[in-house]
């Protein structure tokens, strides 16, 4: 846990001091070409000349926003639609499980490049994108925990005293499933930080001349025998913090997890 926390704390810094820490802008050339890393130059320069480590460090602020604004969307989404669906049932349960199943059963990629491809090359239309991809994982865990908390006796007992609805599914619902829900936030913001790469690494994401890991990769891809410093580094970023986020979450479950414990 300590391990994915320090280095989880590091990208955050980077990306919430990026503008401080860069020593160049990340937009502009300040060197030659496609030079190696260098004093000047701490992890060489791209083929336009623009510095790599000032990009890779403004990208931190890109790759890791994208992925938590599009995870926390999925989160709200996911969640709200899955206690409606897991609380009230019937029809309203049926049709939003039919197009969460439909969801869930494609490709994320291929899914998230179908929709980024129909709304368009945008961060606006990734975040959208990889949110919709990922919000029948919350909605799952969520429509599972209303059904399971709706037959508990006290859960009737509340209907029978005239509490509300939105107050049984506040006050009693929604914190016995808040630690799964904490879980696969961290699982899924690992797979949002891939799946942004990936479609900034095909064009669908964030746009040049604005940097993200995924960009900076494909841009230094076609010299990656003579030049591998281009993509290495915004490679091993996306390593790390893919790392870091599936360290947290297997500590928050394996603490969480009674039956672990129990063992």
């Amino acid at each position: 846990l300590l391990t994915g926390v320090v280095i989880v704390s590091i990208a955050l810094f980077l990306a919430a001091f990026g503008e401080t820490i860069a020593p160049y802008d990340p937009r502009i050339p300040v060197g030659p070409p496609s030079s190696p890393p260098s004093g000047a130059h701490w992890f060489g320069t791209d083929t336009l000349g623009r510095d790599v480590f000032s990009r890779v460090v403004h990208g931190a602020r890109t790759s890791l926003g994208v992925a938590g604004i599009s995870v926390v969307f999925a989160l709200l989404a996911g969640s709200f639609l899955g206690l409606l669906s897991g609380y009230f049932g019937g029809v309203l349960d049926q049709v939003l499980g039919r197009l969460m199943d439909i969801v869930f059963s494609l490709p994320a990629l291929l899914l998230a490049i179908a929709i980024a491809g129909i709304l368009g090359p945008s961060l606006r239309n990734a975040i959208i994108a990889i949110g919709i991809v990922y919000m029948p994982h919350f909605y799952r865990i969520a429509r599972s925990g209303a059904i399971a908390m709706s037959a508990r006796p006290f859960i009737v007992g509340c209907h029978l005293i005239g509490a509300s609805h939105g107050r049984i599914v506040l006050r009693h619902v929604l914190p016995n499933i808040s630690a799964l829900l904490t879980v696969q936030f961290t699982v899924t913001l690992a797979y949002a930080i891939l799946l942004e790469a990936s479609l900034s690494f095909l064009g669908l994401g964030v746009q040049p001349p604005d940097p993200s890991w995924g960009s900076i990769l494909n841009e230094g891809r076609p010299f990656l025998l003579i030049s591998p410093s281009l993509s290495v580094f915004p490679g091993i970023m996306i390593l790390l913090s893919v790392l870091a986020m599936n360290l947290i979450s297997d500590s928050l479950r394996d603490s969480w997890d009674t039956s672990l414990v129990k063992r």
